[in-house]
């Protein structure tokens, strides 16, 4: 929440079960989502760390620093998306806007590697992973390949312009992309949708999405 706390809450009735506080700014917006294994709960690093909270009682088992702390700023202000961790096969995958890496931490808090993308600036999306390679936006709007240890394999630039009026307010590049197979697509703000292809990077196609002119609009697609 924006009062800086984590909250667990009965399903059922709605009432507090618990709260940890982190060390999030209050001049700042919290952006990240939570992420659950069995009775672990991994928040992202919107205040430079990454925790691991026991999901019975909110107790702190442990938290990595991913940098000094920095605000990540746009045009209207401080932007209110950053990187949610993703789980995949028992280990935690999390950008940082703050040293502007890509980290890949341990179920019990080691920190197995990082890499810097494009040039450390902010990471603001989430990343996505097929188990063979993983895919991050960085702030330059490329999409960053990498493999499972973490060394880059290829970036692309990807479109931003649309034909609506929201193309000019595409803002800051924090969008999480989908992957299947060797296709990639990538959300935005504006009336466009693209497929990349994962080997080359090379458009496949674009599409138009009516009506979706949302300046705010910076969720991923759901491929079915």
């Amino acid at each position: 929440s924006n009062d800086r706390n984590v909250y667990c809450l009965n399903a059922y009735t709605g009432e507090p079960i618990w709260t940890f506080q982190t060390n999030e700014p209050k001049m700042t917006t919290f952006g990240s989502t939570p992420a659950i294994v069995g009775d672990r709960i991994i928040i992202g690093p919107d205040d430079s760390n990454i925790y691991c909270l026991d999901a019975d009682n909110g107790d702190e088992i442990w938290r990595v620093s991913t940098g000094t702390y920095r605000p990540a700023e746009a045009s209207l202000g401080q932007h209110n998306i950053r990187s949610s961790p993703v789980i995949y096969n028992n280990k935690i995958y999390v950008g940082s806007m703050h040293d502007g890496k890509l980290y890949c931490v341990s179920m019990s808090g080691s920190v197995e590697w990082s890499t810097e993308i494009a040039g450390g600036d902010p990471i603001l999306g989430s990343a996505v992973t097929d188990g063979t390679y993983i895919y991050i936006m960085g702030w330059d709007a490329n999409i960053y390949k990498l493999d499972m240890n973490g060394n880059i394999l290829l970036n692309f630039q990807i479109a931003t312009g649309g034909s609506s009026m929201w193309s000019s307010f595409w803002g800051v590049n924090s969008f999480t992309p989908t992957v299947d197979g060797e296709r990639l697509w990538v959300g935005g703000t504006n009336d466009q949708f693209r497929c990349y292809n994962t080997t080359d990077g090379e458009l496949i196609y674009e599409g138009t999405q009516p009506n979706v002119e949302g300046e705010t609009s910076h969720g991923s697609m759901v491929y079915v």
